[in-house]
């Protein structure tokens, strides 16, 4: 039994609004990596993004709007990019991690989604 009472729902950033598409993302990556993918995904909902911990969850230093990446490992790491808006975790954005912090430009474009969702889903939820 875990800690966070709250029932979460993750979604995906919307395909097409700025290009990076986080479906195709996920998509494209090989049948074992998307495995581990989805399963890292229904824990997040199962137990959301605070209960998992700092080995799955971490949050992403130099973003003004607060975006947390789960890490996925395999055969290369992977980082999905997500912000909460009260109980809905939406994942921004995907990459394949290589050696070294995250990139400017991801966190950068991670960042501008999470401002653009925050206010969406605000509105769409009042």
């Amino acid at each position: 039994m875990h800690m966070d009472s709250t029932l979460w729902t993750v979604e995906l950033y919307p395909p097409g609004r700025d290009g990076g598409c986080v479906e195709e993302f996920i998509g494209g990556l090989p049948a074992e990596q998307q495995a581990r993918v989805a399963k890292k995904i229904e824990l997040l909902e199962e137990y959301g993004p605070f209960s998992l911990g700092s080995g799955h969850v971490e949050l992403v230093v130099g973003t003004k709007n607060r975006v947390y990446a789960l890490r996925i490992r395999g055969k290369f790491s992977i980082r999905l990019l997500f912000a909460c808006v009260g109980s809905t975790i939406v994942i921004l954005h995907g990459i394949q991690k290589k050696a070294g912090r995250l990139s400017k430009q991801d966190r950068d474009r991670a960042d501008r989604r999470a401002g653009e969702i925050t206010d969406y889903y605000r509105e769409r939820h009042t």
